[in-house]
């Protein structure tokens, strides 16, 4: 009868493999977006547009791959506050013909926003223009913005210098 020395050696290098432990990945950053607290005092107007451009966000957000939704304020690593949403109409130039001139005006749709993470804070404005354009573009756009900026300062947010 052969030794169960082989045997024991491939059982406890599986037993001492198991044991060691990868390094944990740090997990996806958090992000809560929220309406500008200030908004409601001054434009109910405002307030419901800024309301929808927070769920088109929120909705946006959910379909990235290196973001995820929080549910509070406080479980959040990125803090997304909406400041304005406006149109804004400008003259994108003239055709003339037969004696007349026909003026062409392009709308730009613009998210202006303030992104918070630790001790860094800016606000940032993102705009689309052009056909077919709509808040829950513009809200893909800022989504995708956030998610790349995450990407970008991962050691910022996991707290790494």
């Amino acid at each position: 009868m052969k030794t169960p020395l082989p045997i024991f050696l491939l059982i406890a290098s599986g037993l001492w493999a198991a044991s060691e432990h990868e390094p944990t990945r740090p997990e996806k950053p958090r992000v809560y977006v929220h309406v500008d607290p200030r908004i409601e005092d001054h434009d109910p107007a405002k307030l419901h547009e800024l309301v929808d451009s927070m769920t088109d966000l929120r909705e946006q957000i959910s379909k990235r791959r290196a973001i995820v939704s929080a549910e509070s304020r406080s479980d959040a690593d990125i803090l997304v506050t909406l400041l304005d949403r406006r149109i804004e109409v400008n003259r994108n130039g003239e055709t003339k013909y037969f004696g007349y001139t026909q003026t062409h005006y392009q709308s730009r749709y613009v998210l202006s926003f303030r992104l918070e993470a630790g001790s860094i804070d800016f606000e940032s404005d993102t705009a689309l223009a052009g056909a077919f354009v709509t808040w829950k573009r513009v809200a893909g756009v800022v989504a995708k913005d956030i998610e790349q900026w995450a990407r970008d300062n991962s050691e910022s947010l996991n707290g790494e210098p």
